[in-house]
């Protein structure tokens, strides 16, 4: 709810007073989108070596969820923030591997001696994962992740994407084996339904060569739902500050999305989440709780 319509001291203000703290500052968000719009511009250029696989660029994960939080410095640590790119190509997955595609999209990137420069740094710190290609900007918190895609055959309305499978880049594979399924947009357009504003999302992502990110909310406006997420977000960040097997976003924003029940307190929103995930969590032990991808549910 606006914050003008909050009590002052009750919970309520209290969390709208942190999501307001936790959103990117408008200089951050500017930054990041003139970063990608950059890289796009770089992917999609005409008359470039990529120009035949016809690449289209857009913004994927919390920067299209609207569910990004500012960088965080704890004990010497860094939490930064980032955004996904979807660099979508005209690639047939059956007759050629997705090592194939992730080595053009490089070598366009590195072609710019900045984007060289950045990729390079980020090999430094976190090594080469083969599923996407990281650019980093250390000095202000922030990486860019470029992911390499080709749409998947298989889904007739053209929007579920294949993207590389490192694990199986091997001699022996076979082309479509190289490859794992990904469906961004849906995902999107889910949290959308599950924010309860509708979703014309998917639509709109199907057209420019670089698709605009989506604007910057300020958080008295943002859906309840997102900023739970948020809030999350921010608690992850901090109890598991260093650890390579903290929960990820993808993770959280659907549990959150499942067991959200269209609240318009944040508290009770977050009560309501919270009580949830903890009940499905007691409910699989001794085993691991179940979190199937909900765009699954909207493919065809």
């Amino acid at each position: 709810m606006p914050a003008t319509a909050l009590k002052i001291g009750t919970l309520d203000d209290y969390l709208d007073r942190i999501c307001e703290e936790i959103q990117l500052r408008q200089t951050q968000f500017i930054t990041a989108v003139r970063r990608y719009t950059a890289v796009g511009k770089q992917l999609t250029e005409r008359e470039s070596p990529l120009e035949r696989l016809s690449p289209a660029v857009f913004p994927q994960g919390s920067m299209l969820q609207r569910t990004t939080i500012r960088p965080m410095r704890l004990s010497k640590q860094v939490v930064p923030y980032d955004i996904d790119t979807v660099c979508r190509c005209d690639f047939d997955p059956y007759s050629k591997t997705s090592q194939s595609l992730y080595g053009s999209v490089l070598a366009r990137l590195v072609a710019n001696v900045d984007f060289q420069k950045r990729i390079e740094e980020a090999k430094k710190e976190l090594g080469t994962s083969g599923k996407c290609i990281r650019l980093a900007y250390t000095d202000d918190d922030f990486y860019l992740d470029v992911v390499p895609t080709c749409k998947d055959p298989s889904d007739a309305e053209g929007i579920r994407l294949y993207m590389c499978n490192p694990d199986r880049w091997t001699s022996f594979a076979k082309p479509i084996e190289t490859w794992r399924r990904t469906d961004p947009f849906r995902f999107a357009a889910w949290l959308q339904v599950r924010c309860e504003v509708g979703h014309r999302l998917v639509e709109k992502r199907a057209v420019a060569s670089v698709a605009p990110v989506p604007p910057q909310e300020e958080a008295d406006v943002k859906a309840p739902l997102r900023r739970v997420v948020q809030l999350l977000k921010r608690v992850r960040d901090v109890e598991f500050l260093g650890d390579k097997c903290r929960p990820t976003s993808i993770m959280l924003t659907t549990l959150a999305g499942r067991h959200y029940r269209g609240e318009e307190s944040i508290a009770d929103g977050l009560e309501t989440v919270v009580n949830g995930i903890a009940s499905q969590i007691n409910a699989s032990r001794p085993g691991r709780i179940a979190v199937p991808n909900p765009a699954d549910e909207l493919a065809p």
